[in-house]
């Protein structure tokens, strides 16, 4: 009686047990793989943004920046690219950026959206060539406004960032 009640706790144990093993060395072999091609990933689009950037360094310490500046990267020619996640429609809009040395937009690029309307796939190229003095003044009204404006608070969080990184004040 007792042998009949454990046995089938006993067999989806050792089945359980067979799964995890499976799984845990699946994931030795795929991990090195998937982290290979968020790199690449990444690298393709610090150089969508900054073109003539050269090669990037990540900055770790975050600390003074903003909290929407989620990555920033240093470009060998003395530029940055800061990745935000900015609220648009809906939360999630995540925006890169480039602005050279000297204070200019390289390059902006939605990286992640789940906005409907899809206004920000054209977006990012309205401000290239801006700076923070003239980037308020580029046409975003659309029917998506709300696409438009989060587009615009990640641009303006850039330069903030821009600033604090190059020693101005917030």
């Amino acid at each position: 009686m007792l042998k009949s009640k454990l046995m089938p706790t006993i067999v989806l144990s050792v089945i359980c047990v067979c799964v995890v093993a499976i799984l845990a060395t699946v994931n030795i072999f795929t991990a090195p793989v998937i982290t290979a091609s968020q790199e690449a990933k990444t690298q393709q689009a610090l150089l969508e943004v900054m073109p003539d950037g050269g090669s990037f360094e990540e900055i770790t310490d975050r600390t003074a920046l903003p909290t929407e500046v989620t990555a920033v990267y240093k470009s060998s020619n003395g530029g940055y690219v800061f990745r935000m996640t900015a609220k648009g429609y809906k939360t999630g809009l995540v925006i890169m950026c480039g602005i050279d040395e000297n204070g200019v937009v390289t390059g902006a690029k939605y990286i992640q959206s789940s906005e409907t309307l899809g206004a920000e796939n054209e977006l990012g190229t309205k401000y290239v060539g801006k700076n923070a003095a003239d980037y308020a003044s580029v046409d975003i009204i659309s029917g998506a406004t709300l696409t438009c404006k989060g587009y615009q608070e990640a641009i303006s969080i850039a330069f903030r960032s821009f600033e604090i990184l190059t020693g101005g004040e917030e």
